[in-house]
């Protein structure tokens, strides 16, 4: 066997073991296309998920605002968008508990939730108009 045949056959077999998950990165938080978190492997069945609809205080959704979930169990804080009825949904969270902040136009709140193994978790937040004090 040449040598340019060896490689080939050796590209060709990393190729497929790449593709089929055999080899690679396990357990990595992505954003699919419409901006929601997922992981590169399977969710495990223990894996939360978190949702959840930010609004205003008229009762509009607060769309394209930004939320950014942050704790011990993920590599790195996880961002994402509100669509336009004010959702955002994450995904594949391991068990733990995370602070979940909002930021839109002028807001920017932030709280707790606790997640359990395979929980389905909502977390809904309202941003209230408050009135400027200038001193």
């Amino acid at each position: 066997m040449d040598r340019r045949t060896w490689i080939a056959i050796t590209l060709g077999a990393l190729a497929i073991a790449c593709a089929s998950g055999a080899i690679g990165p396990q357990a990595i938080l992505y954003r699919t296309p419409d901006g929601l978190p997922a992981r590169a492997d399977a969710a495990a069945e223990d894996d939360a998920e978190l949702s959840g609809i930010v609004s205003l205080d008229g009762g509009g959704p607060a769309t394209n605002a930004w939320v950014t979930i942050e704790g011990a169990g993920l590599p790195a804080p996880l961002d994402l968008a509100t669509d336009a009825a004010g959702a955002y949904l994450a995904r594949g969270l391991p068990a733990g508990a995370y602070s979940v902040r909002v930021r839109y136009r002028s807001y920017d709140i932030a709280k707790m939730v606790s997640l359990k193994a395979g929980e389905t978790a909502r977390s809904d937040m309202l941003l209230h108009d408050r009135p400027l004090t200038i001193t």
